[in-house]
């Protein structure tokens, strides 16, 4: 029988030899790289190995495994062949290139001779590079015929993204001799990284001064491999227009010729250069009477106005209907109508 004295003994060495263990720990022990542009490189991820044995570690060796631990690079690795006391630390950095779309696996793996070792789970997604398009897309972008010294036409542009990853950050530009014609506004893209399956957006107007004429172009520039070029053609002619653009005179009693059936329009020069003279007639039913104006022969200069009235005087039940017609030749020669509308009773 073994003495109580022998019994310690070997209590105290296999408590020595307790002592001499190593504890390895990865952290974090799940790195998830997230979705990754097939081909290209994440960002640097860090993995920390600690001992929090009492003992110090073997020369340490570093490994990665897995199906795809070719996809995961150290990028540095101040672990191998090191030798940490109780308590000490390293680290690990990696990048992640995934080689094919999909979920992507792997394992990193320190030892500290045959007993001891820590393991971290490795993993990213490759997805398609990001894939960034304009609209609308023809090139160049025609704004057709614009008013010179008006308004301006304007075009709203958007970036879309129909990859997996987000696009470089944008910065919309628009350059060339005429630049100053076309006016960016709304810039929500400018600086912007559009996520996957997202887009922003951004106006330009095409606004020709006064003195412009013809065929203007610049260049739009929007980043991310993106532009096209930027037209607009300058006019100068009259535009004739009605205020309003209709009228509905109700319900009248058939044969009623009273001033309560009056209604008076305004026509209105809105182009950039002089009408010839006015002429003002009515088509459609004859219960539309041309009462009043001050535009029959008259020569609107850009800006001007004359005025029109018009009396609804029922020949008969039901529903009357007719135009106002303004004619000037120069920039409208098919005429310019105001709708009337009434009904007799």
């Amino acid at each position: 029988m073994r003495s109580w004295r022998s019994i310690v003994a070997a209590a105290a060495v296999a408590l020595a030899g307790c002592e001499s263990s190593v504890n390895l720990q990865l952290v974090p022990a799940d790195d998830d790289f997230g979705p990754v542009a097939v081909g290209a490189t994440s960002t640097l991820h860090q993995l920390t190995l600690t001992n929090s044995g009492p003992s110090s570690t073997d020369p340490l060796l570093v490994e990665l495994t897995g199906g795809a631990a070719s996809d995961f690079a150290p990028t540095e690795d101040a672990c191998s062949g090191q030798s940490l006391p109780a308590g000490g630390s390293c680290h690990v950095r990696l990048t992640f290139t995934p080689a094919a779309k999909g979920l992507r696996q792997g394992e990193l793996a320190v030892h500290s001779g045959e007993s001891a070792a820590a393991t971290a789970a490795l993993r990213g997604t490759g997805v398609d590079p990001a894939m960034l398009r304009l609209t609308p897309s023809a090139n160049p972008h025609s704004y057709g015929p614009v008013l010179a010294g008006g308004s301006g036409q304007t075009t709203i542009f958007s970036v879309i993204n129909d990859g997996g990853v987000p696009g470089a950050a944008l910065s919309v530009s628009i350059s060339g001799a005429d630049a100053s014609m076309f006016i960016l506004s709304n810039a929500r893209c400018t600086g912007q990284t559009v996520a996957p399956a997202a887009s922003c957006t951004f106006a330009v107007t095409f606004r020709p001064p006064l003195s412009a004429t013809g065929i203007s172009s610049a260049a739009l520039q929007v980043g991310g491999g993106l532009g096209i070029d930027l037209t607009g053609n300058a006019i100068h002619v009259a535009s004739l227009s009605w205020a309003p653009g209709a009228h509905d005179y109700g319900t009248q009693p058939v044969g009623m010729d009273s001033p309560s059936g009056d209604f008076t329009f305004q026509l209105s020069n809105q182009g950039n250069l002089d009408t010839t003279a006015v002429t003002l007639s009515t088509t459609g039913a004859a219960d539309f009477q041309l009462r009043a104006t001050t535009c029959t022969g008259a020569v609107l200069v850009p800006g001007a106005s004359c005025t029109a009235t018009v009396r609804f005087v029922a020949s008969t039940t039901g529903a009357r209907q007719g135009s106002l017609v303004a004619t000037a030749g120069a920039g409208a020669p098919m005429g310019v109508a105001a709708d009337l509308d009434g009904a007799g009773q």
